[in-house]
């Protein structure tokens, strides 16, 4: 696997998971490799570079995720104001045209 920056949490604990699973197969092939004829020079190398990674990946992977910040929602009671209505017209196509002069905010998303 390619060198990186260090992984969120989240990304490192599947990335870790898939590098367990392919260090079981490659353990799984030079056991193979061992009983037909034995030259495991090559598989050797890529598991010592995978067994590399699991560890990196495992560092990370366990590491504590930072909550996202939420925005803070205004406490109502029986004494606070009505929310304000509002309509939304959504122009999917761009074929439609509304009158600004009907008192609309119209706002442009492209």
């Amino acid at each position: 696997m390619a060198s990186e920056e260090k992984l969120h949490p989240r990304a490192a604990r599947i990335r870790y998971e898939l590098s367990q699973n392919c260090l079981a197969h490659l353990e799984f092939a030079r056991r193979a490799k061992l009983e037909s004829d034995g030259d495991c020079v090559a598989l050797d190398a890529v598991i010592t570079q995978v067994r590399n990674d699991v560890l990196r990946y495992g560092g990370w992977a366990h590491e504590r995720i930072q909550p996202r910040a939420r925005v803070p929602v205004v406490q109502r009671n029986e004494h606070s104001e009505p929310r304000r209505e509002y309509l939304i017209f959504l122009d999917e196509c761009g074929l439609h045209s509304i009158d600004s002069a009907q008192g609309l905010l119209i706002v442009m998303v492209g």
